[in-house]
């Protein structure tokens, strides 16, 4: 088998901080070996904050932070969450903004020479929306994220809660394609799929009250097709 001499691209994920950020430990992205500078894509899907101080603190932190510092912002990706209610009047517009904050709409990155793209959307989802009503412009997308979660693994130990969600699962045609979503607490794992082709992220660092912040995952993305 043949090399893969594409270079290696690492995602760091986190979700549903809320106003705790700087209480995490972001050290373990640098002990993953990380080319921060060069070839690292930071998430956060939602719920970063709930008051305006939380969600300037949060934009300050984005910088601050002397691990994530390192990655550039066009590269530091949020989406909104149902506690983000300062978002759009702080951070639509770029200036000032320490990451690009991702409303229905998305980017691509060039990696010397390997592309991959990201989409984003909004906190709402309504539960009887199929794939295609929602993300069947960005089929072809890479990174997919989204503050609630459409898999069936959104409640890990209740399966009676997945069926609004079946609707929401990608065609199993697709290429392979990473999804990262939060909200639900508990939802801390990386899952593989390989029916549908799909990298499911629970990527919420806040799993217990009065608990630490957990560290934030960090994936490679050798899987992904491009």
């Amino acid at each position: 088998m043949l090399a893969d001499a594409r270079p290696k691209v690492f995602l760091v994920a986190m979700s549903d901080t809320h106003g705790m950020h700087r209480t995490m430990n972001t050290r373990n992205v640098v002990d993953s070996g990380c080319d921060l500078r060069n070839n690292t894509i930071l998430v956060h899907s939602g719920d970063a904050s709930g008051t305006l101080e939380q969600t300037r603190d949060f934009n300050l932190w984005m910088d601050e932070d002397p691990v994530l510092h390192e990655i550039p912002k066009e590269r530091k990706f949020v989406v909104y969450g149902n506690h983000d209610n300062w978002f759009s009047t702080l951070f639509r517009h770029s200036a000032g903004c320490n990451f690009t904050l991702l409303v229905n709409s998305g980017r691509t990155l060039d990696f010397q020479g390997r592309a991959l793209s990201i989409f984003g959307t909004t906190y709402h989802i309504p539960e009887e929306s199929s794939w295609d009503s929602i993300f069947g412009s960005c089929n072809d997308v890479d990174i997919l994220v989204t503050h609630a979660p459409i898999s069936p693994h959104h409640r890990l130990n209740d399966p009676a809660l997945w069926p609004p969600f079946t609707k929401m699962l990608p065609p199993a045609h697709l290429p392979r394609r990473i999804h990262i979503s939060g909200h639900a607490h508990e939802r801390y794992f990386v899952k593989n799929s390989e029916s549908l082709l799909v990298t499911w992220v629970g990527a919420s660092v806040n799993v217990a009250p009065d608990e630490p912040l957990l560290q934030p995952l960090v994936i490679p993305l050798h899987f992904l097709k491009n």
